[in-house]
């Protein structure tokens, strides 16, 4: 797994961290038993499905990021 779940539940719990988004799972889909579904402070954790950057608007964004840092660094050589 990326992230240990157990753990960044807890750390959300305890208040150690502010919160997390996070979009990879270690079971995805993810399970009805999963610990980050199960932790207090809910309104501290944002889970998005893995391919959440595929919509059209997402690609595109994503596209002339990288056309604008390519043109930037080309610019700053």
């Amino acid at each position: 797994g990326i992230v240990n779940e157990e753990a960044l539940a807890e750390a959300i719990d305890k208040d150690w961290i502010a919160g997390a988004a996070i979009d990879v799972l270690l079971q995805e889909p993810i399970s009805n038993n999963n610990v980050l579904l199960n932790i207090q402070k809910k309104d501290k954790i944002l889970i998005t499905p893995h391919i959440a950057w595929t919509s059209i608007e997402s690609r595109n964004l994503l596209i002339n990021k990288i056309i604008s840092n390519i043109i930037d660094f080309l610019e700053h050589q």
